[in-house]
Order: C-alpha cells, then structure tokens, then sequence
C-alpha cells in the first residue's frame, strides 16, 4: 500500500473510512461556498482507493454518501477506456504523469483513444512545475495536436463522463 501524506503530514494508514469521508464532506461544503456547485469529481490521493492499516477500501462509503459523482483511478499508456457500459464512474482510470514525459508519449496516447474510438484520462499534476510534472514543451506538443486533430473531443473529466453516463445507459 502507497502511504499518500497529506500536506499536515498525515498518512492515509492513519485515516478511517469515516475520516477521509468526513474530510472530503468538508471540501466538498468549503468548494460550495466558492462555487455554488453540488457536484464533484474526484482523485484518489496517490491513486489510493484505501485507507488506515488494513488498507480498507473507501470507494463504497464515497458511492453511497454522493459527495463525488466521478472518480480518477491510477492507470498507464494503456489504459484506453472502451467499454463505456461496464464502467464504473467512482473507478475510471487515468494516465497520472510522472514527470518526464515526452510530447511523442503524450500524443501516442491521445492516438490510442483516436483509433479505438475510446476515451483516455490525462492526470497532470502540474505542467512545467510542481510535483510529478509534465514538462512545459511536452504539454505544448499535446495542446497542438489536439488543435490540429478536429476529430478529437477535449473536454473535462466531469463533460467526458456525464456524456458517457449519458449515452452508455
């Protein structure tokens, strides 16, 4: 199990599945406040779908309590996502970067979605800098491709998977 320390330095071992639920309630109520909206997507911290030290799984305390409506998942180069029935919204899986990825990587991605007819998740951490980064150049090189290939949807992950729940019923 990947130990996700928090910025107070808090592992998840040393969470519940009532805590991080209860911590998520009050992101969810301060992002409110700001925005108004009741709706939310989420991402596992480190991809970690577990917390405490028997590593108990929080994804069915997240389904049944609404705060999230969509949830990124860990995922690789590979993960495509092709069977848009079978997909569970609190599972989807994401390409996190992990910090020197090449423009050529990025756009081979993007390719895989273009020639299935799938859908892929980017998970940036941040461009150019910050942790587990995409360089700047490489972001670039993505950004142009998709302006050029018209035949691609870029859209959030909230758009790209209320358009999946949408149309996959």
């Amino acid at each position: 199990m990947i130990t996700v320390k928090g910025n107070n330095g808090t592992g998840s071992e040393n969470y519940s599945v009532f805590t991080i639920v209860r911590e998520i309630t009050m992101m969810n109520n301060y992002l409110y406040a700001i925005d108004g909206k009741t709706t939310r997507t989420y991402a596992y911290p480190c991809t970690e779908t577990a917390v405490g030290p028997g590593g108990v799984s929080y994804v069915d305390s997240l389904r049944k309590s609404g705060l999230i409506k969509y949830a990124r998942i860990g995922g690789d180069e590979n993960s495509v996502i092709t069977d848009f029935k079978n997909l569970d919204p609190l599972l989807v899986p994401a390409w996190g970067m992990h910090g020197g990825n090449t423009g050529a990587e990025l756009i081979a991605f993007a390719q895989k979605a273009q020639k299935t007819g799938g859908m892929v998740v980017f998970m940036f951490h941040g461009v150019g800098g910050d942790y587990l980064t995409a360089p700047a150049a490489a972001h670039k090189e993505l950004l142009e491709y998709l302006a050029k290939n018209k035949d691609i949807w870029v859209a959030t992950f909230q758009q790209a998977m209320d358009y999946v729940s949408k149309t996959s019923k």
